[in-house]
């Protein structure tokens, strides 16, 4: 980082992949592991794994964005309106694209995973793939929690989290696993990890200022309209139309996924800046192949565009 700020020229932000899963968490998964593959042998690992994997995608996925969308939360110490605006920004952005993700993952998932592998295989990991969707959806929520402790000097909080949710994890596996089964073992993760949500509350009210009622009131109300609205959609397009294989789900998941964004943009859930800085993303990905005055391993360009886009925030 150092390296990087001293030598990055003009015109340039450094750009960092944040993905918050500390070292600690590593020992866990391996424990994990070892346990499906001890207690219930290997088909069942790849019906536990892959799911995981697939989930674990999208939480790169939304770091990546958080990193390309929301990159000046560090220059911000100074300025806690400007910051807690940031804060709520990219929050909810996490928010919308968490509960899209495991309204798609619910309706279709099994679908999905039926035509990319086979039916058995479907059936037999649908329901993991629900519960890691929905573990690790909790995770990319908390993402901006997370920068917050960054930002603020306090990563000692974001250790103790982890360490929680390793130890209740582990506890639970320990516990209930010889009576759920595979799927004991995956609720153990999530369990862990939504006993923690609360510290969203906590670190709001320690370094923003207070906790953002009003805030997590209006993103609930418009995100749950946007959901039903989803959900609809998603049921009857799955459970009534002759649409089948990858025709049939994509259709649904892209009927789905207008009609959710649909509902958002009619109930006023992203601001014009918003939409600005979001579409900027464009020309800022493609500035990134340009290799003229930022090196491409070290920092991105900023094309005029996202710089304005910038200022808004």
């Amino acid at each position: 980082m150092d390296f990087c700020r001293r030598h990055a020229p003009p015109g340039c932000i450094i750009r960092v992949q944040y993905f918050p899963v500390p070292d600690l968490w590593q020992p866990h998964t391996l424990f994990e592991r070892a346990w499906i593959t001890r207690h219930y042998g290997a088909d069942t690992a790849a019906y536990y794994l892959v799911p995981m994997a697939l989930a674990t995608y999208f939480h790169g996925f939304a770091s990546n964005l958080m990193a390309a969308t929301f990159p000046a939360l560090n220059d911000l110490l100074s300025d806690r309106a400007r910051l807690l605006e940031l804060y709520k920004k990219s929050t909810k952005l996490l928010v919308a694209l968490t509960v899209l993700f495991l309204l798609s993952i619910y309706f279709g998932g099994k679908s999905f995973l039926s035509l990319w592998i086979d039916p058995q295989f479907g059936e037999s990991s649908y329901r993991m793939l629900w519960i890691h969707a929905s573990t690790f959806g909790l995770i990319a929520v908390v993402i901006g929690m997370w920068q917050i402790n960054e930002v603020f000097h306090a990563p000692r909080i974001n250790s103790l989290l982890a360490a929680t949710w390793a130890v209740i994890t582990v506890v639970l596996i320990v516990s209930i696993s010889s009576r759920w089964g595979p799927e004991g073992v995956a609720a153990s993760r999530l369990i862990g990890v939504a006993v923690t949500m609360p510290a969203i509350l906590l670190v709001e009210k320690r370094f923003l200022g207070g906790v953002q009622w009003r805030f997590w009131g209006a993103t609930s109300i418009r995100i749950f309209a946007a959901a039903i609205a989803l959900a609809l959609v998603e049921y009857s397009l799955f459970s009534w139309t002759g649409l089948e294989g990858w025709l049939g789900l994509i259709v649904a998941w892209v009927c789905g996924t207008l009609t959710y964004f649909l509902v958002l943009g009619v109930a006023g859930f992203v601001t014009h800046d918003e939409k600005a800085a979001i579409l900027s993303l464009f020309g800022l990905y493609k500035a990134r192949l340009d290799s003229g005055q930022c090196p491409r391993s070290l920092c991105t360009r900023v094309t005029k565009r996202h710089r304005n886009s910038l200022r808004h925030f």
